[in-house]
C-alpha cells in the first residue's frame, strides 16, 4: 500500500498531511508528539484508540484509492474513491472489541506491521541486527531485473532510431511528391505554350501581365478626338457656315462663324487629341509598345488613321502582356524543374514507396516500450543496487553509519512484500538520525530518498539539519515535506 492523506483533529481544528509517494519529511516537535503522530497513523489502521476520528487515504495494489475512517468510537467505513461507493469488510476481519482491522484484512498480525512499520533511534543501537544476506538476495534479484531493463531499453531505443530514420525518409518523400505534383500541375497550366528563349524571356519577365483596364477607353478617346478634327478641318475648307432662318448671312457674321470654328479646332480639339494620344502611348509604354510620329504618318492623321494606330497598339499590349504571363509561367515551371531532386519519379510511384514506408514505420511502432519509462527504471535500479553494494561492502571506518544504512536496507527489504497479497508496507521514521553528524545524517537521509523508489516512508523529525535537508529536496520535488 501507498499512503496519499491522513486527516485528523487539533484542538478542534482539521489538520490534513498530504504524503509523497517516495519520501515525506513531517515536522512533529518533541518525542511525545511524534510517538503520539505515530500512533495515531497505526490506530487508523489497526483500529485503536488513537486513530479515532481520524482518516487516512491508501492506494491499494489494484490502484484502487481507499479512504478508512474512523469516528469518534472507532467505528469504520471504507469508501472507494473513484466509485463513491462503500466498501464491505469480513467479521473475520474485526478485533475482539468489534473494530475493523486494516492489519488482519492483508493478513498481517498487528504487532508484526508495528514492528515493521516503526523505526526509531533504538534501531541503531545494536538491538536490531542486519539481514545480510536478505541484502544480498535483492542485491541479486536487482542486479537480475537491471540486466533485463537494460536489454529493453537498447531494444526500445534501436526501434525508436529505426522508426526516426523511416519518419525521415517518409518526410523526404512528402516533400519529394509535393514537389513532383508541383511540376505536373505547373506543366498542365504552361499547356502546349513554346518556350521563350533567355533573351526574349528576360523581356516578357520586365513587363505587366495585366492589360490596363482603360485601355479601349483610352483608344476610344483617340479616335473621338481624330473624328472632331477631322470634321472641324472639314468644315472650315468647305467654309461651310449655317445661316440663319431668314437665310440673311452678312460678311461679319460668316468671318465670325468661321473664326469660332477655328478657335475651337486650335484651342481644344488639337489639344484633346494631342492629350488623348500621349495618354494612351504611356499606358502602352510598360509593354514596350510605341506610338510614334512615322507610324501615324504611315497611317494617316485622319480618323481612320489614328484609329488604325490605336488599335494595333492595344493589340500589341494585348499580346506583350500575355506573353509576360507565359514568361511567369515558363518560369514557374523551371523553378518546380529545377526543386524536383528525382525528375524520373512521378507521383505515383513516390506514393507508393511512401505506403511501403509507412507500413514498415507502423510495424516498427507496434507495442514499442515507453523509453523515458525503461530509463528512470533503469536508473533506479542502478541507485537501488549503488546502495546495496554499499552495505554489503561497507567498511568497519564508519561503524555507525554502517549499521544504519543496514538496518534501514534490512528494513525496507523486509517491508516490501507482505501480508496475504505480498504488497509493500510504509516505514515511519521517528527521527532516526537525530544523533548522527552532519556528514553520515546527509548520505542517510538520500539512502532514504532512494528507498522511496520502492518502499514510501515517511519520517518524523523536529531537527533542523533534516528539516534544512527536506527543504532543499522538496524545492525540487525529490521529497515532500510538510511543517504545522
Amino acid at each position: 500500500m501507498r499512503v496519499e492523506e491522513l486527516a485528523y483533529a487539533v484542538n478542534g481544528q482539521p489538520v490534513t498531511v498530504q504524503f509523497h509517494a517516495s519520501l515525506t519529511v513531517v515536522q512533529v516537535n518533541g518525542a511525545g508528539e511524534r510517538a503520539a503522530w505515530a500512533a495515531r497513523v497505526l490506530g487508523v489502521l489497526e483500529g485503536v484508540r488513537p486513530g479515532d476520528s481520524a482518516s487516512v487515504v491508501s492506494v491499494d495494489r489494484t490502484g484502487r484509492r481507499i479512504r478508512l475512517a474512523r469516528d469518534d468510537q472507532g467505528g469504520a467505513t471504507l469508501t472507494d474513491l473513484a466509485t463513491g461507493a462503500e466498501l464491505p469488510y469480513a467479521a473475520g476481519h474485526l478485533s475482539l472489541d468489534g473494530r475493523f482491522d486494516w492489519f488482519a484484512s492483508v493478513g498481517l498480525r498487528s504487532r508484526t506491521a508495528a514492528d515493521l512499520i516503526l523505526v526509531d533511534a533504538a534501531a541503531f543501537t545494536g538491538d536490531e541486527q542486519h539481514d545480510g544476506g536478505g541484502v544480498a538476495a535483492e542485491l541479486t534479484e536487482a542486479r537480475a531485473r537491471l540486466a533485463e531493463v537494460e536489454g529493453q531499453r537498447r531494444a526500445a531505443t534501436s526501434r525508436l532510431r529505426r522508426a526516426h530514420e523511416l519518419r525521415g525518409r517518409i518526410a523526404d518523400l512528402d516533400g519529394e511528391i509535393r514537389r513532383a505534383d508541383a511540376v505536373d500541375d505547373t506543366r498542365r497550366a504552361f499547356g502546349a505554350r513554346s518556350r521563350l528563349d533567355r533573351e526574349a524571356q528576360a523581356e516578357a519577365l520586365a513587363r505587366p501581365t495585366e492589360v490596363p483596364a482603360d485601355l479601349e477607353t483610352l483608344a476610344g478617346a483617340c479616335r473621338a478626338a481624330a473624328q472632331r478634327r477631322d470634321e472641324l478641318v472639314a468644315r472650315l475648307d468647305a467654309r461651310e457656315v449655317h445661316l440663319s432662318p431668314l437665310r440673311e448671312t452678312p460678311q461679319a457674321t460668316m468671318a465670325a462663324e468661321e473664326a469660332a470654328l477655328h478657335r475651337e479646332l486650335v484651342e481644344e480639339v488639337e489639344p484633346a487629341f494631342v492629350d488623348a494620344l500621349a495618354v494612351l502611348a504611356d499606358a502602352c509604354r510598360p509593354f514596350g509598345v510605341t506610338i510614334d510620329a512615322a507610324d501615324i504618318e504611315a497611317a494617316g492623321v485622319d480618323a481612320p488613321g489614328i484609329e488604325a494606330v490605336a488599335n494595333r497598339a492595344v493589340a500589341k499590349v494585348v499580346a506583350r502582356a500575355a506573353e509576360a504571363g507565359d514568361a511567369r509561367l515558363q518560369q514557374a515551371l523551371e523553378v518546380v524543374e529545377s526543386d524536383h531532386r528525382t525528375p524520373g519519379s512521378d507521383p505515383r510511384s513516390l506514393a507508393a514507396e511512401r505506403s511501403r514506408l509507412l507500413r514498415r514505420l507502423q510495424r516498427a511502432e507496434r507495442d514499442l516500450p515507453d523509453a523515458a519509462e525503461l530509463a528512470e527504471q533503469h536508473a533506479a535500479l542502478e541507485r537501488r543496487i549503488a546502495a546495496l553494494d554499499a552495505s554489503l561492502s561497507a567498511t568497519a571506518r564508519l561503524p555507525a553509519f554502517s549499521a544504519a544504512e543496514s538496518v534501514l536496507l534490512g528494513r525496507a527489504a523486509r517491508a516490501r512484500r507482505v501480508g496475504r497479497y505480498k504488497e509493500p508496507l510504509p516505514l515511519v521514521v521517528d527521527d532516526a538520525f537525530a544523533a548522527f553528524g552532519v556528514s553520515d545524517k546527509s548520505p542517510l537521509l538520500d539512502l532514504l530518498a532512494g528507498l522511496g523508489d520502492t518502499t514510501q516512508i515517511v519520517y518524523l523529525t523536529d531537527d533542523p539539519d533534516t528539516l534544512a535537508w527536506a527543504s532543499e529536496k522538496a524545492g525540487t520535488g525529490q521529497v515532500g515535506l510538510w511543517r504545522p
